[in-house]
């Protein structure tokens, strides 16, 4: 689920649809990993393949999954 945005972009992409502050050659994959991103319950819900996920390092190596 979706919280809050640091991007005023993405955050109109989301909410509006609207391409403005983002490039157009991006809009359909950021339109996927939203959709992706406001569905999930957990960071393991988004381990697939093109997301590139990662683990946390640094002041956040510890934090986990509580779902």
């Amino acid at each position: 689920m979706i919280v809050s945005f640091r991007h005023k972009g993405l955050q109109a992409l989301y909410e509006r649809d609207s391409i403005k502050g983002v490039q157009v050659a991006h809009a359909p994959k950021l339109r996927r990993i939203l959709s992706a991103l406001d569905v999930a319950q957990g960071p393991r819900d988004l381990g697939f393949p093109g997301f590139q996920s990662h683990p946390l390092s640094g002041r956040l190596a510890d934090y986990q999954d509580h779902h």
